[in-house]
């Protein structure tokens, strides 16, 4: 099997291209045997004449390989000049960026004068040609060139090197990077033609074993995605023993150390594992790291604690953390998504603050392992009637007030319209209700409060807007629900109110209702000086039983009177 993406060789005998004068082929590669058999046994001494084999094969090749056996066998006598290579038979002007891992063998033997060249990367060379970073495998044949003319770069400058094991993506590594090449020839313009050549990449697993075992060409699309990088591990903390010499992994998460050598590197009792960092930054925690560039990592031991996700009930969406382990003090960001057919209602397990996207969050890691959980419910349209017309499973409705609100002089209720999310009006037994209201024009939402209640006419209690989803929500339901929506200072029961920096009170019949937006200190006294109600108070509570009068409210620093009445 051959392949290439372009090409321009004048083929001799050969997998891609045979010998060419002035000819190039670069991003090709051929991965099957060439066998061939040479019956040639008519004398003729004053001719020159080539049998040139190989896997690719032209006066220039840059980055290219052969994995393909090559053998000739045979007769010859003192007319033929055999070569043979895995990459070119009779070199040219040179060959860059180049492997072979492919057997090269000849049994046809020679007679006096005559060449015959066997070479891992190149068969034979008149001229001397410049080779650059091209890797062999030694058992493959003696040496890269078989035979030179003028001698070649090989043992000169130890361009060719002999590696024994493509195991690893070093190989990869070493020729990854694109070179720009001056394409020559007699169809070019006298200066040629400069492309950018690609290089090479290689699949690892995640430990860095190889699973192609030789580096393949990223040129064609089936290999994008394994490009390899360097990665260098050190540490300072004398406890810690890593291995001195490069890895090389993939753009995918990838362990550093082998398994059992991490795990006796951590003290799971004193919550310390190693952190990496990258200069001043820290880039992973554990064992686990994926890289985007080459990169020197150092490790430290630090305490860490672990964030783990939940959600409930499981399928209903995902949690996304930016990292698996942090260290006390950091931002931790994570991002809720939804899948279709439930509704999201909550996160639970971290003092939390919402993030500018929809869904996004953020929270500062505590010297504990905290478990981030996402509470979602399932979307009901309706009712589940059996064939009888029967219910099979007990639902309570939702209705909608449809302006009919109760509102001051203040307020105007022709720019409100209540929703409910996702036109959910039933919910089972200990479900929820999520409702909204939208306003047209300049009307300031903080005017107006949602009140439910358990039927058209009973007492209504307020919906605090829930501001992790951003609704108001009505939970663990247990009859039909009723809800409105009222002007701040016009409520069910008309009475004063008072405001605080972070809380209100408002009196219904029998009650005083405090809500709070942080915990603060509430106390509440009768004119007769008996305190009725002392609390910390964090939400909304319920002061009740009370008798009608007059009552001295404590917000705070904030001190007001309310009155009560039957």
């Amino acid at each position: 099997m051959s392949k290439c993406n372009a090409s321009m060789a004048t083929p001799y005998i050969n997998g891609i291209g045979g010998s060419g004068a002035t000819h190039q082929v670069y991003n090709c590669y051929n991965a099957g045997d060439i066998n061939v058999t040479i019956n040639y046994t008519e004398a003729k001494p004053n001719t020159f004449s080539l049998i040139s084999i190989s896997g690719i094969g032209t006066r220039l090749n840059v980055s290219c390989y052969n994995t393909g056996n090559i053998t000739i066998s045979g007769s010859n006598d003192n007319a033929t000049n055999i070569a043979i290579g895995g990459i070119s038979g009779l070199g040219g002007s040179g060959i860059h960026y180049c492997y072979n891992t492919g057997k090269i063998s000849s049994s046809v033997g020679t007679t006096s004068g005559m060449l015959n060249g066997a070479g891992s990367i190149m068969g034979f060379t008149l001229t001397g040609a410049k080779l650059e970073k091209n890797y062999y495998l030694k058992e493959s044949n003696e040496s890269g060139i078989g035979f030179s003319l003028t001698g070649s770069t090989e043992d000169v400058t130890g361009q060719i090197e002999g590696v024994s094991d493509f195991s690893t993506g070093e190989i990869a590594w070493k020729m990854r990077e694109p070179i720009t090449v001056n394409l020559i020839g007699t169809n070019r313009e006298p200066n040629g033609e400069t492309v950018e050549v690609t290089g090479y990449g290689q699949q690892l697993t995640a430990n860095g074993e190889a699973i192609d075992k030789t580096p393949v060409l990223l040129a064609f699309d089936e290999n994008k995605g394994k490009e390899v990088y360097q990665l260098n591990l050190s540490s300072e903390d004398e406890n810690i023993t890593i291995p001195e010499t490069p890895i090389y992994r993939n753009a995918i998460e990838s362990n550093l150390l082998p398994e059992e050598t991490y795990q006796d590197l951590i003290d799971e009792e004193n919550d310390l594992d190693l952190v990496w960092y990258k200069g001043d930054e820290i880039v992973a925690y554990g064992n686990t790291y994926t890289p985007t560039e080459d990169a020197t990592l150092t490790a430290k031991r630090e305490k860490v604690y672990n964030i783990k996700t939940k959600v409930d009930p499981e399928g209903a969406g995902t949690i996304t953390v930016n990292q698996p382990m942090a260290k006390e003090g950091e931002t931790i960001s994570f991002t809720v998504t939804t899948n279709e057919g439930y509704e999201f209602v909550s996160v639970a397990g971290v003092a939390f603050e919402k993030g500018e996207e929809a869904g996004s969050y953020t929270f500062t890691m505590p010297a504990e392992d905290v478990t981030i959980t996402a509470n979602f419910e399932k979307i009901e349209t309706g009712d589940d009637d059996d064939d009888e017309g029967g219910i099979t499973t007990k639902r309570y409705q939702l209705f909608l007030a449809d302006r009919d609100f109760y509102l001051n002089d203040k307020y105007d209720a022709e720019g409100l319209v209540l929703f409910s999310r996702h036109d959910k009006r039933y919910a089972e037994v200990g479900g929820s209700f999520t409702v909204y209201y939208e306003k047209d024009g300049e009307m300031n939402a903080g005017d107006y409060r949602i009140f439910w209640s358990k039927s058209a006419n009973g007492e209504y209690k307020e919906v605090k807007l829930d501001e992790v989803s951003g609704y108001y929500q009505i939970r663990n339901v247990q009859s039909d629900i009723y809800v409105k929506i009222y002007g701040r200072d016009g409520f069910p029961v008309s009475n004063e109110a008072i405001e605080a920096t972070e809380a209100r009170a408002y009196a219904q019949a029998n009650k005083i209702i405090v809500v709070t937006h942080e915990p603060m200190d509430v106390q509440i006294v009768s004119m007769a000086g008996a305190v009725v109600g002392n609390a910390k108070v964090a939400g909304q509570q319920e002061f009740g039983n009370l008798t009608e009068g007059v009552y001295i409210v404590r917000l705070g620093d904030i001190v007001v009177k309310l009155q009560v009445r039957n």
